[in-house]
């Protein structure tokens, strides 16, 4: 069953989400600027996803995000897709 883009709601402040004008299908957060897009592999939705190397030492001051990946991920646990993104 699939929510219509009025109806989903963010995950990390619980704004409706809206379409985003810059991707067609995908649905961002006006407040907190979470974006989620369809999975092309299953019809789910996708999250972005910020990966660092596993040998990366994470300081105090956070993420150095030049040296990690971004990934679209699937949330379905039965895909699991992951694209490359942009942050």
């Amino acid at each position: 069953m699939s929510e219509s883009a009025t109806a989903a709601k963010c995950p990390n402040c619980l704004t409706p989400l809206e379409p985003d004008a810059q991707a067609p299908g995908a649905r961002t957060c006006p407040v907190c600027h979470f974006t989620e897009r369809p999975c092309p592999t299953c019809g789910g939705w996708m999250w972005k996803q910020v990966e660092a190397p596993e040998d990366l030492g994470i300081e105090p001051g956070g993420l150095p995000l030049d040296r990690c990946e971004v990934h679209w991920v699937c949330r379905n646990p039965d895909c699991g897709q992951r694209l490359e993104a942009e942050l």
